[in-house]
């Protein structure tokens, strides 16, 4: 579809879509005039304001019947996005759009635990990938975290273990910066046979509820909060992991985790500066591949930082830059001779790690619904607060989606065991943040950082959208510190914050199934399952130190 007929279907104005997309009124007129073409960051965000209704043939000049593949838009355009770039950002690091030096694309179709899985080919074979895509199981999303097969599915071995069309989710190169330029990544999305959107992907999930925003006339904006460990790749006497840059004395002393806690150092910028030659080339590749980094610091462990991704004002593309910094960091961190985990809770005696995603409303004229007047007094805010806390227990099992994501919640970690909120208070699971009113949002606090973007967007979106739709009443403010899990002093319950209790919670569900996708939640529910049974039955460590000697 044309960018015009979009723009006459959906009855959006010009200055609202250029405010939906973040670039200039004037950009959009000279694309709509076909005075410029747009560039790649400008084709990619057309796309997904418009759902991939408007695909990058429709803004590019017409192809020959020779050539499927796009010419290179112009990546020298000088019509910035509407507002300031960030100091020192680049927006010019697209791989070339034809491909041309390199040896190979990395296609993605990120899994129910957003593991990206997928295939590599030939840069030779572009212009067949954006033309017809490629097949791939559809048992791709019936795969535990270990990668095994989880049957009962109804997509597995039932239906013969048949693939389905997997097509470029924009057609957009993306720069592998950890390859030396020889490669490049491209999102993918799975398809039904008639071409409508696989139920099980997450993309799907996510776009599920972005429609029911779309519906009401809102749409969100996003920004996603994660982190992470850097870890030596030495292990310690016992074989487990260490953080890296530790001091011999602490990394080899018979105190064990405890000594850790003598490094803590939150905030500390020396510790940017000792990691320095890692964190550098992540903040590179990050330019290189459009993602900007609005902030990055030492969080509360050795070893452990935190990066604040841009807001965005597409939820689909804050997950996929979620999922892509992800990428990009470990195989960064490999590089450089260390390993980099998302993982919840690496150490029992140090601060896990979450993924907290920000997120507020706009409506058809860009204004965020979240600003007007005292943020204790905005309704639209308050209703949004009370649909997040009133689904926050079903979404449990999404927001931590592994065993070992529930040994991050317990009292002093900062990770909420109830859905309360509060102004400004680090200790609630839904916090206002402080600041000006332009920016107010909601910090949905809960998810582990290994937790899946696209589902954990999904379900705090669907949360939001339930509480205006209902007109719900939110709890009281909760105040001081309601993170040691004692019920009673925030008045709100506990959530789940054991595996069996979650997907309990995931099963009696009642609101996110309907904006996610029945068949979507009961698939997911079966796979988390399976993987919960075969991780009981795994022997730890722990029970040979407790009973093999004394029982």
């Amino acid at each position: 579809m044309k960018l015009d007929a979009f723009l006459r279907a959906s009855g959006l104005s010009l200055s609202a879509f250029a405010q939906q997309v973040g670039l200039s009124e004037a950009a959009i007129s000279r694309y709509l005039s076909g005075k410029r073409t747009p560039r790649a960051d400008a084709i990619r965000r057309i796309v997904r304001a418009t759902r991939g209704r408007v695909q990058p043939e429709d803004l590019l000049p017409v192809l020959s019947a020779q050539d499927a593949a796009p010419p290179a838009p112009n990546l020298h355009d000088p019509d910035p996005p509407a507002g300031p770039a960030p100091a020192g950002t680049a927006h010019t690091g697209r791989s070339r759009a034809d491909g041309a030096g390199l040896d190979g694309i990395d296609l993605i179709l990120p899994d129910l635990m957003a593991v990206e899985r997928g295939k590599r080919v030939p840069a030779r074979d572009l212009p067949g990938i954006r033309a017809r895509g490629i097949r791939l199981p559809e048992s791709m999303f019936s795969l535990d975290a270990m990668g095994r097969n989880v049957f009962g599915t109804g997509i597995v071995m039932e239906r013969g273990d048949e693939d389905r069309p997997v097509v470029p989710v924009d057609g957009q190169l993306i720069p592998a910066p950890w390859s030396d330029g020889r490669r490049a990544v491209m999102l993918m999305t799975m398809r039904q046979e008639d071409g409508s959107p696989h139920f099980a992907d997450p993309r799907t999930a996510l776009t599920r509820v972005a429609d029911r925003l779309a519906a009401d006339g809102l749409a969100a904006s996003c920004a996603v909060e994660l982190e992470f460990y850097l870890l030596s790749t030495d292990r310690d006497g016992a074989g487990r992991p260490r953080p890296a840059g530790l001091p011999r004395a602490v990394a080899e002393s018979a105190a064990g985790e405890e000594a850790l806690s003598t490094q803590i150092q939150v905030a500390a910028l020396q510790r940017l500066d000792a990691f320095d030659p890692v964190l550098s080339e992540i903040a590179r590749g990050c330019d290189a591949m459009d993602m900007v980094v609005e902030s990055l610091c030492a969080e509360y462990a050795p070893g452990q930082f935190e990066v604040n991704l841009r807001y965005v004002t597409d939820p689909l593309r804050a997950a996929d830059e979620a999922v892509l910094f992800r990428h990009l960091v470990r195989q960064t961190a490999r590089r450089h001779g260390l390993q980099a985990t998302f993982m919840s809770k690496p150490f029992a005696a140090l601060s896990g790690s979450g993924m907290h995603v920000h997120a507020n409303l706009v409506d058809g004229r860009g204004r965020n619904l979240f600003a007007r007047g005292d943020a204790g007094a905005n309704r639209p805010l308050l209703q949004a607060i009370a649909g997040a806390a009133e689904t926050m227990a079903e979404g449990m099992a999404i927001f931590a989606a592994t065993a070992n994501a529930f040994r991050r919640f317990g009292p002093g970690s900062y990770a909420p065991v109830s859905p309360s909120w509060g102004i400004d208070n680090r200790t609630v699971a839904l916090r206002i943040p402080g600041g000006p009113a332009r920016s107010r949002r909601i910090e949905h606090r809960v998810a582990g950082a290994e937790a899946n973007p696209y589902l954990v967007i999904a379900a705090v979106l669907a949360g939001i959208h339930h509480g205006i739709e209902a007109r719900l009443e939110p709890p009281p403010q909760s105040r001081g510190d309601v993170a040691d899990g004692r019920l009673g002093q925030d008045g709100a319950p506990l959530l789940p914050t054991d595996w069996p209790s979650a997907l309990a919670a995931h099963d009696a569900a009642r609101i996110l199934p309907d904006y996610l996708g029945r068949d979507f939640w009961r698939l997911y529910g079966h796979v988390r399952r399976a993987e919960m049974i075969r991780a009981q039955a795994m022997i730890p460590d722990t029970d040979y130190q407790l009973y093999l000697d004394g029982m």
